[in-house]
């Protein structure tokens, strides 16, 4: 039996935490406390709470109190360790003589240097059993830990490289008994009367979309592992009108799917790598998840990049919907959005 102030949870996807060198070798606290955060304020904005950006300064701000920013300590002392590897979550395509793990993107290839362009890893992510300790810590602090990273397991990922396949992760309580100590914990912050001055244009629950899909047939590890990243290169290809410098979508393009060019923008759609579920039947799934603010450019909506994004998914992957796409997530019967070609 677990100490009270301990919580464990299994990848089901690998683990990056990156360090100093943005690599991941070692299970660093501070990749799984921003995830807490990142999940926290989406859940605490999608009730109402307005919760600021991290980088903007409040005083009446329930995640900042919780978990600390640059004028509050943390309210709990915080430590992870890896108890067992899992090997066959690892990645598997090395760079000759290197270190570097790339997956070859369907991309054109470079035409200043004619070469296949591709994703890198700057080496092997974290798998297995993991534990949390919280020496020290409330019990409802520790409650409300392991409800956080459960709502993560349930409709999204955890830690780096999440829009490259990593940080599906499966804790040890239900969703059902984790949104129980949410609403609870909601409660005793959120006066029934609050009404605060949301900002549509940050993650929120209000803003979220989730789908799952089952591969329709078995496939080995690393065709799986290329399966995400061609997936990837399809959904960021669909907002693409003419290809050339002054494609018409090119900002809904960087805004979606990111960009590293110029001004970098972070991805807002995340695929993960296929993984395994015993309950679920032998066939790996695929889980793709994100935000979409309420601005996006070129006059789209969120519902039209929704169902773009679903079309795009559909077309010749051999993948079938177990999961359909939702628009939110803080309702009983979200909206759906149309699967395949309709």
């Amino acid at each position: 039996m677990l100490p009270e102030s301990t919580i464990e949870f299994t990848t089901r996807t690998p683990l990056w935490t990156g360090n100093a060198e943005k690599k991941s070798e070692e299970a660093l606290e501070t990749a799984i406390l921003g995830s807490l955060r990142w999940w926290a304020e989406t859940y605490f904005r999608g009730h109402g709470y307005a919760v600021p950006d991290i980088g903007v300064k409040s005083g009446d701000n329930v995640v900042a109190k919780w978990l600390g920013c640059t004028e509050q300590r943390r309210q709990f002392r915080f430590l992870l360790t890896q108890r067992s590897a899992d090997p066959n979550q690892l990645l598997l395509d090395r760079a000759p003589g290197s270190k570097v793990f790339c997956i070859p993107s369907t991309a054109p290839r470079r035409r200043e240097r004619n070469e296949q362009a591709c994703w890198y890893f700057p080496g092997q992510p974290l798998a297995g059993d993991f534990r949390i300790c919280m020496p020290g810590a409330t019990p409802k602090d520790v409650k409300r830990v392991e409800a956080v990273l459960t709502l993560a397991a349930q409709f999204g990922a955890v830690g780096a490289r999440a829009q490259s396949g990593c940080g599906v992760i499966c804790t040890r309580i239900s969703i059902e008994d984790a949104l129980a100590v949410l609403d609870e914990w909601r409660g005793n912050v959120l006066p029934d009367d609050y009404a605060g001055e949301l900002d549509p244009n940050l993650p929120s629950l209000r803003n979220l979309f989730f789908a799952e899909y089952v591969l329709s047939e078995p496939q080995d590890t690393a065709t799986n592992q290329h399966l995400t990243f061609r997936l990837r290169q399809r959904i960021r290809d669909s907002f693409r009108v003419s290809g050339g410098r002054y494609d018409p979508l090119t900002g809904l393009r960087h805004q979606v799917c990111g960009t590293v060019s110029g001004a970098k923008i972070g991805s807002k759609v995340f695929v993960s790598f296929p993984y395994y579920d015993d309950a679920r039947g032998p066939h790996g799934i695929i889980r793709i998840w994100g935000w979409l603010p309420a601005v996006l450019e070129s006059g789209w909506s969120r519902q039209a990049v929704l169902g773009h994004i679903a079309r795009a998914i559909a077309d010749g992957f051999g993948l079938m919907p177990i999961m359909p796409v939702w628009s939110h997530l803080t309702d009983e019967k979200p909206e759906i959005l149309p699967q395949g070609n309709a």
